[in-house]
This record gives C-alpha cells, structure tokens and sequence, in this order.
C-alpha cells in the first residue's frame, strides 16, 4: 500500500512538471465564480438601459467606455420587462453582453467611480494602495437599499487582501461592525467583518469573539469558525495557537470541517506574518503533522511556499511509512520533500522502484 500511494505521488509529481494548461484550466475555473466588481473590471464597456417598447432598451448611462452600441444587442442580453433600469457589461474578451441585474439611474455616478478605479492588481507594486482606493468606494454602499449596488460594494470588499481589510476595521468601531454582521447572511461577506473585528483592538470585540468560538466549540459548528479563529489570533497573538491545537487538532472528535477551518485561520496570518510570526504558525504546522500523520499534506504545500523546511525529516518519515493514505496529501508531501534543501534527510526517502 505505501509503494502504491508513493507511485502515485511520484507519477503526479512528474506528471505536474509539463501540465501547464491542465493547471491553467483549473484557475480559469476557479475564476467562474467571479464577483460582481471583477464582472465590471473584465468589462470594456458598462451602461445603464431603461426599457424601450417592447423589446427595445434605451441607453441613459454609460459607465465605462464610450463607444457606439447597438441597442439590439441589448435586447439579447436581456428581456426588457419590468420598468427599471439595469446594468449591461460586454465582456472584453468575447464582446458578450450580458445584465448583471436592476440598478437605479441614481448610482450612475458611484459606477463610473467604481469602474475607473484601477481594477487591483495582486501582482503590482501598488495593489494594496489600489484595494484601498477601490474599498474607499465599497464603504459607501455596503448597506444599500439598492441589491446589485450592495453586491458590488461587498464583492470587492470580501475579495480583499487580508492586511487591507485591517486597516478598513481599524477606521470603523466595534459598533459599526457588529451592526454589519448582524444584517449580514453570505459567508463571506460575514468573514470580512469579523476580520475587522480582529482589528479594533476593543475589549467588546473580544468579549463578541469569545461568546462565538465558545458557542461554535460547543456546537460544532464551522460556518464561521476560519475567521473568528483568525480575529482571535489578531487580537490576542500567538498565545492563542495553544488553544486552538488543544480544541481543535488534539481533539479527535473534531469534525474535518473544524480542522480545516482552524488550518485556515493559522494559514491567514502564517501569510500576513504580522500579528502572528510566520514562524510560530510553521511551529504549529509541525506540530500538527506529529499529532494528525494522515492529515500532514494539508500544510505541506504552504511550508513549502514558506521555505520553512524544518520539516522535511519527518515528511520523509511520514512518506516511507505510508502515514500519508490520501494521494493528494502524499503528492503535497513528496513535492515538499523533493524542494527542499535539506538533501541529507531527502535522501531517506525511499522511493518505489520503477
């Protein structure tokens, strides 16, 4: 069984080596759920239509570009029913019209604003001055009475990098907050402001966060649980690890989902490395692979990402005795080991023949 699952392992390995558009097309289609500021970003032309006779639509806005439109090409998009106007975005890559919904004439201008805000970038040298600038629109509407406006207003703000979420939960007050998520359901949206809680540094967002972790431990439930775990690590530090190992990774009654959530939390600020050192959550990780063996490729790959390869040994350990049962976890495994510069424990890997 092990020289089977390390086959395996090593076949996907190589197999990975030369899969550059296999992979590509598993982030294109990871990027299927987009949200609906990215629609607009990715658009090369943005208008408001009101319908016109039967069939027809009327443009009475346009929000990114200018160019001439046919009006027919509107009413392919989209039936003109109902008196409302709505917003149409043609896709700049196949020049597809397409409705994102109902949106009143009166956001025109928050739309323009919105749209010639540079889309944010991750790669660029500036992306976090661009997601500050495109969260400073977002703010206005995230309670509007207007749906496709608040879903834009919240899409981008629950697509924004952790550290810029902090700085928008540093200029609100607990209050503020609490009032959000008391009105919101979406889970990600939910997720964003309990981060800001992590932020505030207060006493009451505290006091809210324990009430949860204790009520989501007693429940077992994880819907929430990545990002109150996450807040409490802002607030508290690395002190808390402890506590969520002995909830979570000692506790052998926890379900996957609690895991994984708990993983998720150590991996937000692991990649932040600021109120929690980077090291501390590798420290954590490594702990986890000693208590949890079959689970040990869930953190392997961000180690890797890392370059925390203190690990490597027991990895190697781990892989020869077939510890690792499921194949993606022992490829995430294999691929650490064979990256990592610690050539002296690698080299005890025992690799099938053939």
């Amino acid at each position: 069984m092990r020289r089977l699952l390390l086959s395996h392992a090593v076949l996907a390995l190589a197999g990975a080596a030369s899969a550059g558009p296999a992979l590509a097309c598993a982030i294109c289609l990871s990027a299927l759920e987009i949200s609906p500021g990215e629609r607009l970003d990715n658009a090369d032309r943005a208008l408001l239509a009101v319908p016109d006779g039967a069939d027809g639509w009327r443009i009475v806005a346009d929000i990114k570009g200018s160019a001439p439109v046919d009006p027919a090409a509107l009413a392919d998009a989209a039936p003109s029913d109902g008196a409302r106007s709505k917003l149409f975005l043609r896709d700049a890559l196949g020049h597809r019209w397409s409705a994102l919904g109902e949106v009143a004439e009166t956001n025109a201008a928050w739309l323009r604003k919105v749209a010639l805000t540079p889309a944010p970038d991750g790669k660029a040298d500036d992306a976090a001055a661009q997601w500050r600038a495109r969260l400073a629109l977002a703010v206005q509407e995230l309670r509007s009475d207007d749906p496709q406006i608040e879903a834009i207003a919240h899409g981008d703000l629950a697509r924004a990098p952790y550290p810029v979420i902090l700085d928008l939960g540093r200029a609100m007050t607990t209050p503020e907050i609490l009032q959000h998520l008391r009105n919101e359901a979406h889970p990600a949206h939910r997720a964003a402001y309990i981060h800001m809680l992590g932020a505030t540094g207060d006493e009451a967002a505290e006091a809210w966060l324990d009430g949860r972790l204790d009520r989501a431990w007693q429940s077992r439930d994880a819907s929430d649980l990545a990002a109150l775990l996450a807040a409490d690590l802002e607030l508290r530090g690395p002190s808390r690890i402890g506590r969520i190992e002995e909830r979570y990774f000692l506790d052998r009654s926890r379900g996957l989902d609690e895991i994984e959530a708990a993983l998720l939390a150590l991996r937000l600020h692991g990649e932040a490395d600021a109120a929690v050192p980077r090291g501390d959550v590798a420290a954590a990780y490594r702990r986890f692979l000693r208590s949890r063996p079959p689970m040990a490729g869930f953190v392997a790959m961000d180690l890797a990402a890392w370059e925390e390869w203190s690990a490597t040994a027991e990895y190697v350990t781990l892989l020869n005795a077939g510890a690792i049962p499921d194949p993606a976890g022992a490829f995430a495994a294999l691929s650490y080991v064979q990256r990592s510069p610690d050539t002296a424990a690698a080299s005890k890997l025992e690799l099938p023949d053939g």
